[in-house]
């Protein structure tokens, strides 16, 4: 099923889909909102009522009266043309193109892959669908990248579009994986020999597929032996798997050790942590 109509579906089956919004007062700038589709009453098309049946019956009199006879009932009402449009969220859930419509107003989110922008302008709706960016791949299973077209990743074991493009934080660098853009920490080893007597660790930030291998993981450390992995290091310094973003107190953390009775590694910072989420 197409995005659209399973927006469609989804909006009419429920009453209202919870959506990000762009609404825009008049023509003017966009503000983001979460809300939810509310169905505009004024725009629900209103039919006539159908008409009741009576029974009418004659009265007696000492002359003798006659019985009267059933009302053949009211006549159907006639259907009323649909009111227009007054609220965008409404309009964009069971608008068409060429509806009519009150006011100015402009609204815009995402479904899946595809851009929906409806707009009332000269009293007229207009709706734009655009899914170019839409891939055969999109939600496909996968298990690497290479599963997936050219600008998608495999995150979650499902293709998805890339993630939009953005500064790194913490000193990584970015670097480009199948088509996109991906923030990862610096190794300080690929080996145990770089690391003078300590073991090298995988990194938390991994391509899909790579099972903490030190050639396909980033934010790879040298510590003391005694540790399974980095997942209890500060991500500043290892990294995140893939899903989770590094959250905290956005100080990069440098000396990570293992503490071989715990197996848990303690990083020294000055800020709270850092952790993935």
């Amino acid at each position: 099923m197409d995005p659209v109509t399973k927006l469609r579906r989804s909006a009419a089956a429920t009453g209202g889909a919870l959506l990000v919004a762009y609404v825009c007062a008049g023509l003017g700038a966009c503000v983001s909102k979460h809300t939810l589709f509310e169905t505009d009453p004024a725009s629900v098309e209103q039919g006539g009522s159908a008409g009741k049946t009576f029974a009418t019956g004659g009265v007696s009199s000492s002359a003798g009266g006659q019985s009267g006879t059933p009302n053949s009932g009211g006549d159907a009402g006639a259907a009323v043309a649909p009111k227009p449009w007054t609220t965008c969220l409404a309009a964009a859930a069971q608008g068409e193109s060429g509806d009519a419509c009150v006011g100015g107003f402009e609204c815009s989110f995402q479904e899946d892959c595809c851009d929906l922008v409806t707009i009332c302008k000269s009293g007229q709706l207009y709706r734009s669908d655009d899914c170019s960016k839409c891939s055969s791949t999109t939600g496909k299973s996968c298990k690497l990248d290479d599963d997936c077209d050219a600008g998608q990743w495999c995150v979650e074991n499902a293709c998805a579009p890339c993630a939009a493009k953005q500064d790194c934080s913490f000193g990584w660098s970015s670097i480009d994986r199948h088509g996109c853009a991906w923030c990862v920490p610096p190794n300080g080893c690929t080996d145990d020999s770089a690391c003078s007597g300590l073991s090298c660790y995988a990194g938390q930030a991994c391509l899909p597929g790579c099972a903490q291998d030190l050639k396909c993981c980033f934010g790879n450390i040298c510590a003391e032996k005694g540790c399974p992995t980095t997942a209890s290091a500060d991500c500043s310094r290892v990294g995140c798997a893939q899903g989770t973003q590094c959250t905290g107190s956005n100080q990069t953390t440098t000396d990570c050790k293992c503490d071989p009775n715990s197996g848990l590694f303690i990083c020294s910072q000055s800020g709270s942590g850092n952790i993935c989420k």
